[in-house]
């Protein structure tokens, strides 16, 4: 599994319902999530800016480019140089 599919059924977590509800805010068939997790699909690639703002995580994060969840958003609000490693908690 790749760091980017690995990311982002770690974001989704083990809620029941929690394929359907990523699937449904992207417009997808649930069908379409359970084929990115068993590997037969790589499409979620068009969709990272979606699931990271769904997910309110960084895209760079989904990419395994980063271990910081911020976006570069509320770091620059946080006044963070978005670009410099956050250490994680």
């Amino acid at each position: 599994m790749d760091i980017i599919l690995t990311r982002i059924l770690e974001c989704m977590g083990n809620k029941y319902g929690a394929g359907k509800e990523l699937a449904n805010y992207l417009g997808l068939s649930g069908n379409v999530i359970t084929n990115w997790k068993n590997g037969s699909n790589h499409s979620y690639m068009k969709y990272l800016p979606q699931i990271a703002e769904f997910y309110d995580v960084s895209e760079s994060y989904l990419l395994g480019k980063s271990d910081s969840k911020l976006r570069p958003a509320v770091l620059e609000e946080m006044g963070i140089d978005p670009d410099d490693d956050i250490p994680q908690k």
